[in-house]
Protein backbone atom coordinates (compact mmCIF):
# COMPACT_ATOMS: atom_id res chain seq x y z
CA UNK A 1 0.00 0.00 0.00
CA UNK A 2 2.66 2.00 0.94
CA UNK A 3 4.51 1.86 -2.37
CA UNK A 4 1.16 2.34 -4.53
CA UNK A 5 0.91 5.74 -2.57
CA UNK A 6 4.28 6.69 -3.44
CA UNK A 7 3.67 5.47 -7.25
CA UNK A 8 0.52 7.44 -6.92
CA UNK A 9 2.62 10.74 -5.86
CA UNK A 10 5.24 10.40 -8.46
CA UNK A 11 2.87 9.52 -10.94
CA UNK A 12 0.65 13.56 -10.18
CA UNK A 13 4.23 15.21 -10.09
CA UNK A 14 5.56 13.71 -13.19
CA UNK A 15 2.48 14.40 -15.15
CA UNK A 16 2.41 18.13 -13.45
CA UNK A 17 6.00 18.75 -15.30
CA UNK A 18 5.26 17.10 -18.06
CA UNK A 19 2.27 19.40 -18.89
CA UNK A 20 5.16 22.20 -17.41
CA UNK A 21 7.19 20.94 -20.42
CA UNK A 22 4.52 21.16 -23.04
CA UNK A 23 3.77 24.87 -22.92
CA UNK A 24 6.96 26.29 -21.08
CA UNK A 25 9.25 28.48 -23.29
CA UNK A 26 10.95 30.90 -20.94
CA UNK A 27 14.44 29.39 -18.85
CA UNK A 28 14.82 26.93 -21.50
CA UNK A 29 18.64 26.34 -21.09
CA UNK A 30 20.96 25.72 -24.40
CA UNK A 31 21.82 22.05 -24.70
CA UNK A 32 25.37 21.40 -25.19
CA UNK A 33 28.15 19.07 -23.76
CA UNK A 34 27.72 16.48 -21.85
CA UNK A 35 25.06 15.16 -19.50
CA UNK A 36 24.13 12.82 -16.87
CA UNK A 37 20.86 11.16 -15.47
CA UNK A 38 19.29 9.45 -12.53
CA UNK A 39 15.99 9.13 -11.20
CA UNK A 40 13.54 7.23 -9.73
CA UNK A 41 10.02 5.39 -10.22
CA UNK A 42 6.64 3.58 -10.19
CA UNK A 43 5.52 1.14 -12.99
CA UNK A 44 3.42 -1.88 -14.16
CA UNK A 45 5.32 -5.16 -15.41
CA UNK A 46 3.63 -7.76 -17.40
CA UNK A 47 5.69 -10.95 -17.56
CA UNK A 48 5.77 -14.09 -19.54
CA UNK A 49 7.22 -17.39 -20.47
CA UNK A 50 6.39 -20.78 -22.21
CA UNK A 51 5.02 -22.83 -18.98
CA UNK A 52 4.65 -20.01 -16.70
CA UNK A 53 0.80 -19.01 -15.53
CA UNK A 54 -0.71 -16.11 -17.84
CA UNK A 55 0.85 -12.87 -17.44
CA UNK A 56 -1.12 -10.09 -15.39
CA UNK A 57 0.29 -6.87 -14.56
CA UNK A 58 2.80 -6.54 -11.35
CA UNK A 59 3.97 -3.12 -10.00
CA UNK A 60 7.01 -2.46 -8.75
CA UNK A 61 9.86 0.53 -8.26
CA UNK A 62 11.82 1.22 -11.06
CA UNK A 63 15.47 3.13 -11.19
CA UNK A 64 16.77 4.78 -14.40
CA UNK A 65 20.48 6.38 -14.65
CA UNK A 66 22.00 7.74 -18.40
CA UNK A 67 24.26 9.88 -19.41
CA UNK A 68 25.76 11.30 -22.79
CA UNK A 69 26.42 14.12 -25.39
CA UNK A 70 23.96 16.65 -27.04
CA UNK A 71 24.90 16.87 -30.68
CA UNK A 72 22.76 19.94 -31.62
CA UNK A 73 19.69 21.71 -30.12
CA UNK A 74 17.19 19.03 -31.17
CA UNK A 75 19.21 15.22 -31.25
CA UNK A 76 21.46 13.84 -27.56
CA UNK A 77 22.75 10.15 -27.70
CA UNK A 78 23.46 8.36 -24.59
CA UNK A 79 23.41 5.13 -22.88
CA UNK A 80 20.52 4.19 -20.80
CA UNK A 81 20.14 1.78 -17.84
CA UNK A 82 16.11 0.53 -16.81
CA UNK A 83 15.28 -1.07 -14.18
CA UNK A 84 12.11 -2.75 -12.17
CA UNK A 85 12.37 -4.81 -9.48
CA UNK A 86 9.45 -6.15 -6.46
CA UNK A 87 9.55 -8.07 -3.84
CA UNK A 88 7.02 -10.89 -3.19
CA UNK A 89 5.80 -13.11 -0.57
CA UNK A 90 3.97 -16.41 -1.29
CA UNK A 91 3.93 -19.87 0.21
CA UNK A 92 6.73 -19.13 3.00
CA UNK A 93 9.02 -17.92 0.75
CA UNK A 94 10.15 -14.41 -0.78
CA UNK A 95 10.94 -13.93 -4.58
CA UNK A 96 12.98 -10.94 -6.30
CA UNK A 97 12.29 -9.92 -9.59
CA UNK A 98 14.07 -7.50 -11.43
CA UNK A 99 13.48 -7.36 -15.35
CA UNK A 100 14.97 -3.97 -17.43
CA UNK A 101 17.15 -2.67 -20.35
CA UNK A 102 19.95 -1.55 -21.19
CA UNK A 103 20.01 0.93 -24.33
CA UNK A 104 21.28 2.84 -26.60
CA UNK A 105 19.22 6.25 -26.71
CA UNK A 106 18.61 9.10 -28.99
CA UNK A 107 16.57 11.45 -27.39
CA UNK A 108 14.54 14.48 -29.95
CA UNK A 109 13.33 17.65 -28.78
CA UNK A 110 10.12 18.59 -31.14
CA UNK A 111 11.32 22.61 -30.31
CA UNK A 112 14.67 23.75 -29.13
CA UNK A 113 12.90 26.19 -27.53
CA UNK A 114 11.13 23.99 -25.31
CA UNK A 115 11.85 21.18 -22.80
CA UNK A 116 9.58 18.25 -23.64
CA UNK A 117 11.54 15.27 -25.55
CA UNK A 118 11.05 12.18 -27.22
CA UNK A 119 13.40 9.17 -26.76
CA UNK A 120 13.94 5.75 -28.45
CA UNK A 121 16.37 3.42 -27.78
CA UNK A 122 17.25 0.25 -28.47
CA UNK A 123 19.92 -2.71 -26.54
CA UNK A 124 19.44 -5.62 -24.09
CA UNK A 125 16.99 -6.79 -22.17
CA UNK A 126 17.31 -9.26 -19.05
CA UNK A 127 15.06 -10.69 -16.48
CA UNK A 128 16.42 -11.71 -12.70
CA UNK A 129 14.82 -13.78 -10.47
CA UNK A 130 16.37 -14.98 -6.30
CA UNK A 131 14.02 -16.74 -3.91
CA UNK A 132 14.65 -16.46 -0.25
CA UNK A 133 15.34 -20.03 -0.24
CA UNK A 134 18.05 -20.55 -2.45
CA UNK A 135 16.82 -20.75 -6.21
CA UNK A 136 18.19 -18.33 -8.83
CA UNK A 137 16.99 -18.02 -12.53
CA UNK A 138 17.94 -15.16 -15.38
CA UNK A 139 17.88 -14.44 -18.80
CA UNK A 140 19.55 -12.15 -21.14
CA UNK A 141 18.21 -11.17 -25.06
CA UNK A 142 17.21 -8.31 -26.95
CA UNK A 143 14.95 -4.91 -25.74
CA UNK A 144 14.34 -1.76 -26.89
CA UNK A 145 12.84 1.50 -25.09
CA UNK A 146 10.49 4.21 -25.87
CA UNK A 147 9.57 7.13 -23.67
CA UNK A 148 8.81 11.12 -23.71
CA UNK A 149 10.46 13.31 -20.58
CA UNK A 150 10.42 16.94 -20.32
CA UNK A 151 13.98 19.23 -18.98
CA UNK A 152 12.18 21.68 -16.36
CA UNK A 153 15.43 24.31 -15.70
CA UNK A 154 16.02 23.95 -11.68
CA UNK A 155 19.45 25.22 -11.95
CA UNK A 156 22.18 27.03 -13.94
CA UNK A 157 23.05 23.20 -14.91
CA UNK A 158 20.36 21.00 -13.37
CA UNK A 159 17.19 20.26 -14.71
CA UNK A 160 14.53 18.18 -13.05
CA UNK A 161 13.29 15.19 -15.64
CA UNK A 162 9.86 13.61 -15.00
CA UNK A 163 9.60 10.70 -17.80
CA UNK A 164 7.43 8.46 -18.66
CA UNK A 165 8.94 5.06 -20.18
CA UNK A 166 7.92 1.76 -22.35
CA UNK A 167 10.48 -1.09 -22.18
CA UNK A 168 10.27 -4.27 -23.92
CA UNK A 169 12.25 -7.70 -23.70
CA UNK A 170 12.44 -10.71 -25.21
CA UNK A 171 14.72 -11.73 -22.90
CA UNK A 172 15.38 -15.44 -23.62
CA UNK A 173 15.69 -19.22 -22.30
CA UNK A 174 15.97 -18.66 -17.99
CA UNK A 175 19.19 -20.43 -16.13
CA UNK A 176 18.46 -23.62 -14.50
CA UNK A 177 15.44 -24.80 -17.07
CA UNK A 178 12.90 -22.71 -14.79
CA UNK A 179 11.43 -21.65 -18.49
CA UNK A 180 11.95 -20.74 -21.87
CA UNK A 181 10.68 -17.69 -23.93
CA UNK A 182 10.73 -15.16 -21.39
CA UNK A 183 9.46 -11.76 -22.45
CA UNK A 184 8.41 -8.47 -20.15
CA UNK A 185 6.88 -5.57 -21.29
CA UNK A 186 7.09 -2.34 -18.59
CA UNK A 187 5.18 0.99 -18.65
CA UNK A 188 6.70 3.26 -15.64
CA UNK A 189 6.47 7.04 -15.11
CA UNK A 190 9.09 8.70 -12.42
CA UNK A 191 10.89 11.37 -11.78
CA UNK A 192 14.94 12.20 -11.88
CA UNK A 193 17.53 14.75 -11.86
CA UNK A 194 19.57 15.69 -15.32
CA UNK A 195 23.11 17.65 -14.88
CA UNK A 196 24.03 18.89 -17.73
CA UNK A 197 28.02 20.44 -18.47
CA UNK A 198 27.26 23.89 -19.59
Amino acid sequence: MRIQTHGTTVFALSTVLLCTGLHAQGGVRTRTGYWLGFGMGYGAGWFSCTGCPSATARYGVTALVRAGATLSPRVRVGGELNIWTRHSTQSGSGLTQASGNASATIDYYPSPARSLFLKGGMGLAFGRFESTIGGKSSATGFGAVVGVGSDVRAGSHVALTPTINFLSGIDGDQSGGLGSNLTHVIVDIGLGITIHEN
